[in-house]
């Protein structure tokens, strides 16, 4: 969750030299090597080599997860992150555990507990005091949020709610080859759909979209995975969605941010 929460400042930084498209497709590409050493190293120490078997039967699906969780979803969160604070969009993220277990329960049938209820109800109750906010001794219409970027981080949110919603249906895949299908593929879409964009010109920018996607996806992802096998699925989850707190705390100390009551 500490590195999932660092892909908010470090995209945020490097938004200063580049587009939204291409910061986000350089980030994807990122993630996807990520994996691509992760799974060469576990070969190396002995473990279980990468399997592609079951892939043929989720075609679909995995095209589903790439346009969604790999495309659209990057694609308007880094155009939402353009436009507003880093901790906003941090804050923001929250709406993807919201529309997650929305979609769980509408789509899946899940029925999640009482603690799962209040839980969620405290969450979206924080996201509509966030989105109502306004800026202190300002008039009464000027919010805290720009509607347009946190429109744009909720259509984020959505696309990766679909996306984690397709993925169940894929749980029998190595979960490694999923994100290098999904970050390659969608780093090369969104890499031709940047084309003309400008590419980093200094070493800093390279490092910051290496860090959103090396860290912030990638790595995030693995240690997920490691946790899974010892913890469960449960605590994990719950663990893992404290993922967009460390991405406010990340954004106050390295950003300078400083956000409202």
């Amino acid at each position: 969750a500490a590195a999932f929460g660092v892909l908010v400042p470090a995209a945020k930084i490097s938004l200063a030299e580049l587009t939204p498209l291409r910061a986000a497709a350089l980030t994807y590409l990122a993630a996807a090597a990520t994996c691509l050493a992760a799974m060469t190293v576990r070969r190396l120490a002995g473990g279980a080599a990468a399997t592609t078997s079951g892939l043929a039967r989720h075609l679909l699906r995995l095209a589903g997860i790439v346009l969604f969780g790999g495309i659209a979803g990057p694609w308007l969160f880094f155009e939402g992150l353009s436009r507003i604070a880093g901790h906003q969009a941090a804050l923001l993220q929250n709406l993807e555990f919201v529309l997650t277990v929305t979609a769980a329960i509408l789509v899946l049938g899940e029925r999640p507990g009482r603690g799962g209820a209040v839980g969620l109800a405290l969450v979206a109750t924080g996201l509509a005091l966030l989105l109502g906010a306004r800026l202190p001794g300002a008039a009464e219409s000027a919010l805290v949020l720009d509607l347009a970027g946190a429109g744009l981080v909720f259509a984020a949110c959505l696309a990766w709610a679909i996306d984690n919603t397709l993925a169940r249906g894929a749980s029998d895949l190595d979960p490694l080859v999923v994100v290098l299908v999904k970050g390659s593929a969608a780093g090369c879409a969104l890499l031709l759909l940047s084309r003309g964009d400008p590419m980093p010109s200094g070493i800093p920018a390279w490092i910051e979209v290496s860090v959103a996607g090396g860290v912030g996806v990638g790595l995030s992802l693995i240690l997920e995975l490691l946790a899974l096998r010892r913890i469960g699925a449960a605590l994990n989850a719950g663990l893992f969605a404290t993922g967009p707190a460390f991405g406010f705390i990340w954004s106050v100390f390295s950003l300078g941010e400083r956000p409202t009551g």
